[in-house]
């Protein structure tokens, strides 16, 4: 070996400890710097011809893990995920509060029962009321501010994505830029670990926002991809873009939300290609998203699953409150009763539906008692409330289908005095119905029934025995094309008697339809010249039925028989079942369908119609009326219509009344309380809502829904399931908390909690908190039946159940986390609690957990390639020592060259 070639490997030994040192002072340096890894020199030796020629510097190398480099990375990715699900979660459990603590949510639920206690213990106080409303619109304000809370924590989820993708985008370019600096330096044969160091902060820092895919090239520059495999880093240049929404409504109001695309951008920074999707602009119940880790996959499944699941359940609740206090109070009324109620749900006059059940509405005094009756002979009962039936209620599609526009006729029919009244025995009014929509019809026929009303205490039969028609020129065009309901009888067999008395069996060709011991009915005379002595006259007209045996009645006459035997009569030979009316009772006789034919003057301009007419009391006394009414031709909207008497002979009695005014009227009015527009009675098919004012000296209005019930529309397509909402209830005549979007089944869940307001009327005046219903009047000390309702003030009876409604189980279907349940509200709120509070636990659990891991894979990763002090000090006195040894060899060269040159000299 020449002294040149120890030299040269002195020299080439030299440099590479300048350079190890130098290395060494950079991992020093950064010994605490996050994301550097510990670098050394990879060395290797140089042979020429077989004999050493010193060292040479490879590259300078990072002290990596590459399998570790990756879980870190994956792992950010969770625990940025769960670190943020658990962040929020801990956000909604302050805004919850304690259990149990003041300011907590079943706190105010229990606070308002505990007012509503109060209340039936005490209903006519005036603070008790204040006392509810007060703890009404808190717990109210509790639930809809939660529920505020809620979406604006959805909100801000929506625009924390929006700084992620900031983030990214960052993120994005640096790795652009990297991947050609790091390519380049390869290529170049320039050191890159720091360069690569910087990849993979830039990578974590990406993985920490979204789920992402790696792949290296041979250089060390990086493809980047999402979970769905769209490129994010290649040889174009990737930005992420994505619109927050503008406002808390978008999140409310359940509207579209923006989407999250990838565009590609050329060196000049102009978009290329199409942008490929990541998260779908749709509404956020719809929302399908490729991004499931990260923070953006935390926010994304906090903006519309995790936090829209709480806030199903606060619906469920708030919506199952609202419906059960709502058809509490509109099942009674306050007291005083109040002047008007305004429903809430908007609807059409002619919108048609059907129902079941009955409906009782009064005209109160502020005392609660019976307004004055409108006739003089009334005047010791008072104004009776109106019993509407609605099985029988009929717009022309049959009974049980009524339409706003009918509702409303019949209750004003009934609370407005009419030209005239006709008494007849124990019915207090017969009046004539018209059964078609418009004159004169094409088939130039009139179908008519009656109503009629008994106010005594016992039944009363009524029978139609004859009609008359005259046309305006007071010419008979009498034509009965519909008779009354009769029954015919036997040829055979048709009467039979026994010697001496003066029961008479009848024969009937069918079963006796309806007829029962103790009846009064009606005999056509027979054609026979007597009947085994009992003459024509005694077997005509009204007669008592004594039994009825299948199609046999035995009937009692005023004479009596003088042979034993069976007669036939071959003449149609009928009897007249009698209409019941049950005391109390204001029916519509439509088992009595009549009809007349007026073709023989269709021109006429009125007809007068005259009916025989007689009533049967209890005691058997009969009394007998030819009544008149005048139908008016060229008429429209006639069906259901109401004729009062123009005249009355015999036994009735016309009776005028003593007032013009309305004692109750039923309306249509606008959302600003204006009356909808009408033409001849009839609102137009406009939009609006039911209101109900008491009439004359500003009386109040009082509703018992009683059994009916709102059934929709089975006849739709699809079909209408309706509400099963009793009369005012539907309406929404007399809400205690505001309904929140009335739909066919009732009101919409979602929303509820937000929108839960006490009514604004009841907010305004507390005493409007129903208490009690009405009470069927004392008996009269003479005797006299009392068919009127009246309210008391110390009535408890609604307040009662609004109190029991506590321990009442509701039917709480599934939402958000929770099952379907039958519990008390209590109950449920603490379900609901409890389900957020596991939620929080949950969140907090998996936190710790992907904490734990990252921390572990941190830890092994840092361990690994992080920098090591003590190691570095060694390898200081190593990397000192070979730099001393080499430079002692080189002096040594040095001086053995010196000798060399002074021996030639």
């Amino acid at each position: 070996m020449t002294l040149g070639l120890a030299l040269n490997n002195a020299l080439s030994g030299l440099r590479l400890n300048q350079n190890a040192l130098s290395v060494l002072s950079q991992n020093l340096a950064n010994v605490n710097t996050e994301g550097y890894s510990r670098q050394y020199v990879a060395q290797s030796a140089v042979y020429t011809a077989g004999v050493g020629n010193g060292v040479k510097i490879d590259n300078i190398i990072r002290k990596v893990d590459d399998y570790l480099l990756r879980a870190v990375q994956k792992q950010s990715s969770e625990l940025e995920r769960s670190g943020v699900i658990n962040d929020y979660q801990a956000r909604v459990q302050s805004l919850l509060g304690q259990p149990g603590a003041s300011n907590s949510l079943d706190a105010a639920i229990n606070n308002f029962f505990s007012m509503l206690q109060r209340l039936a213990d005490t209903p006519d106080s005036s603070p008790n009321h204040s006392s509810v409303i007060s703890s009404a619109h808190v717990l109210a304000g509790d639930i809809s501010s939660l529920a505020i809370s809620l979406e604006d924590l959805r909100f801000q989820a929506d625009h924390d994505i929006q700084s992620s993708v900031d983030v990214i985008n960052r993120q994005l370019s640096d790795l652009h830029a990297l991947n050609v600096t790091i390519t380049n330096g390869a290529i170049a044969g320039q050191p890159i670990a720091g360069l690569l160091d910087a990849r993979d902060t830039a990578l974590r820092k990406l993985a920490e926002h979204m789920d992402i895919a790696v792949n290296y090239d041979q250089y060390g520059g990086v493809v980047v991809t999402a979970s769905n495999g769209v490129a994010l880093v290649d040889s174009l240049q990737h930005q992420l873009t994505y619109q927050s929404a503008g406002s808390l409504d978008t999140l409310i109001n359940g509207e579209q939300l923006g989407s999250l695309q990838v565009i590609s951008l050329d060196d000049e920074g102009v978009e290329v290609g199409s942008a490929s999707v990541l998260i779908a602009s749709a509404a956020s119940a719809d929302v399908e998203s490729e991004i499931t880790s990260g923070k953006i996959g935390g926010l994304v499944a906090l903006r519309d699953t995790l936090i829209p699941k709480m806030l199903d359940d606060l619906d469920m609740l708030a919506a199952n409150l609202r419906d059960a206090v709502n058809a509490i109070q509109n099942s009674g009324t306050a007291f005083p009763p109040p002047n008007t109620l305004t429903g809430t749900r908007a609807v059409s006059a002619a919108d048609e539906f059907a129902w079941s059940g009955q409906m009782r509405i009064a005209v109160l005094t502020s005392e609660g008692a019976p307004i004055p009756a409108s006739y003089a002979d009334e005047s010791a009962t008072g104004m009776r409330p109106f019993l509407l039936d609605f099985d029988t209620l009929d717009s022309g599609n049959g009974e049980g289908r009524a339409t706003v526009q009918t509702i409303i006729d019949e209750i004003n029919h009934h609370f407005t005095p009419g030209s005239n009244k006709v008494k007849l025995g124990t019915l207090n009014n017969i009046e004539l119905v018209s059964a078609v929509d418009a004159l004169p019809t094409v088939t130039g026929l009139f179908d008519f029934d009656f109503e009629l009303e008994n106010i005594t205490g016992g039944n009363a039969q009524f029978f139609i025995t004859n009609i008359a028609v005259l046309d305006d020129a007071a010419a008979n065009i009498t034509n009965v094309t519909q008779a009354v309901p009769t029954i015919l009888l036997s040829t055979s067999d048709t009467y039979t008697t026994t010697n001496g008395s003066s029961d008479v069996t009848i024969t009937l060709q069918d079963a006796a339809n309806g007829v029962q011991a103790g009846d009064t009915i009606y005999l056509t005379a027979p054609s026979l010249p007597g009947v085994n002595g009992i003459t024509p006259a005694e077997l005509t007209g009204y007669v008592t039925v004594v039994s009825v045996d299948g199609n046999e009645v035995v009937v009692r006459t005023t004479g009596v028989a003088t042979a034993t035997g069976s007669l036939d009569d071959v003449a149609a030979i009928t009897m007249q079942p009698p209409f019941n009316v049950a005391g109390g009772a204001e029916i519509r006789s439509k088992d009595i369908g009549l009809q007349v034919d007026l073709s023989a003057n269709p021109v006429s301009d009125y007809y007068d119609i005259t009916v025989t007419v007689a009533v049967v009391d209890v005691e058997g006394n009969i009394s007998n009326s030819d009544i008149t009414y005048r139908i008016e031709n060229n008429q429209t909207h006639l069906f259901n219509d109401r004729y009062s008497a123009t005249a009355a002979t015999g036994d009735g009695v016309r009776v005028l009344p003593n007032t013009t005014t309305d004692g109750l009227r039923a309306i249509m009015v606008d959302g600003d309380g204006n009356e909808l527009p009408s033409v001849d009675g009839r609102y137009l098919d406009l939009p609006g809502y039911l209101k109900i004012i008491g009439g004359r000296s500003n009386y109040g209005v009082s509703i018992d829904s009683l059994d009916s019930q709102q059934l929709g529309d089975p006849d739709a397509s699809p079909v209408d399931e309706g509400t099963d909402r009793g009369f005012s209830f539907f309406f929404e005549l007399n809400n205690f908390f505001e309904s929140n979007e009335p739909i066919s089944t009732g009101d919409t869940v979602k929303n509820s909690a937000l929108r839960l307001a006490v009514a604004e009327r009841i907010l305004n005046d507390p005493n409007l908190v129903a208490t009690g219903q009405m009470t069927q009047s004392s008996p009269d000390p003479n005797g006299t039946p009392q068919y009127t309702y009246e309210l008391f003030s110390g009535d408890n009876s609604v307040a009662a159940r609004f109190s029991a409604l506590a321990n009442v189980n509701l039917s709480f279907s599934a939402a958000g986390s929770l099952p379907a349940v039958d519990v008390t509200i209590s109950a449920y709120t603490g379900y609901l609690l409890a389900s957020i509070s596991a939620d929080a636990a949950t969140a907090e659990n998996s936190y710790n957990t992907a904490k734990t891991f990252y921390e572990d894979f941190k830890g092994q990763a840092d361990a690994f390639s992080g920098v090591n002090l003590d190691e570095e000090l060694a390898n200081t006195v190593i990397f000192q020592n070979a730099y001393s040894a080499t430079a002692r060899i080189i002096t040594i060269v040095n001086e053995m060259f010196s000798d060399l040159i002074d021996t030639v000299r």
